[in-house]
Formats: structure tokens, sequence, C-alpha cells
């Protein structure tokens, strides 16, 4: 079983796939990074030389390559829900996660979408981001964990399994 954590920059998604990795014995993947050391670029340069829509393609094939993999925890970026195509195929081959974290502690974790490399679709300030994504985040997950500003692994295990 495969399992795709989703949610906002600074929802924990990372943090959370390598935890419950290391307690079910499984392999993490995170595809910022992958998409980061096949590119050899950061994010914020990635997005910023290619432009949104063909970065959201790149995220597009590093999910399609990897996800038919077993027994991985996949954290994806935050925007990984603009593609569809992506989005059906983690339904297919996971268990979707969504991480409903509260805005003021995104806000408080993610001091600028222009400095960490978040695709922002046209929205000028984190809220508005928050505010356009939730809605697509509820759409693909299988499940919704409320979370507040620490995560418990229990709650998260209890809410998957």
């Amino acid at each position: 079983m495969n399992i795709t954590f989703i949610g906002m920059a600074g929802a924990g998604k990372s943090y959370m796939g390598k935890a419950l990795a290391k307690k079910l014995g499984y392999r993490y993947l995170d595809f910022d990074a992958e998409i980061e050391k096949k590119y050899k670029k950061t994010l914020k340069e990635l997005i910023r030389k290619r432009g949104e829509n063909k970065f959201i393609r790149l995220e597009e094939k590093i999910v399609i390559k990897h996800t038919k993999e077993r027994d991985t925890i996949f954290s994806p970026g935050g925007s990984i829900i603009y593609s569809k195509n992506a989005m059906h195929h983690l339904r297919r081959y996971s268990l979707v996660v969504y991480l409903d974290v509260p805005f003021n502690v995104i806000s408080g974790r993610v001091k600028s979408i222009i400095d960490r490399g978040i695709i922002s679709r046209g929205s000028k300030t984190l809220k508005a981001l928050y505010i356009k994504r939730k809605p697509l985040y509820r759409k693909y997950a299988h499940v919704v964990i409320k979370c507040g500003k620490d995560i418990p692994l229990k709650k998260v295990i209890k809410a998957i399994f």
C-alpha cells in the first residue's frame, strides 16, 4: 500500500511522510527533492525558468514514474493538485491523505510564496492561494485529517488505518 500526503506548503507533508515511513518500514519519496535532483535546480529556479505550467508537467512526470512502486510514502509539492492526471494517478496507486492545517499555522511556517518556490496561479498572497487550493485538496483526498500546529503520528495512523 502506498500513501500520499497532500496539502499546502508548510502543512507537514514531508515531516509526516518521513515519520510514517519510518514507523511502517516503508520507503519515503519527496517529489520536490526528486525534481531538484533530476534537473539540478531549485524549485524556485525551475518555476522562474520554465513557467508554472511546464513545472506542473515536470511534477506530473515524476509522479507517474514513481507511483507504481509499493510500500512507499509520497510527498508531492502542494501544487500537484493542479494536475488532474497526476492526482488521478495518485488516487489510483495510493491512499491520498490531505493534511488540513489552518491558515494561521501555514502562514507562520511559510514566509514568502516567491522565495519558497510555490506555484501561485495568479494568487498574490499566501492567503489567496490557501483559499483557492483548499477545495482541490478536499476533492482529491481519500482521507482528510484536521491538524493543528502539531500533528500527532498516532492521529494520522488512526485516520489512515
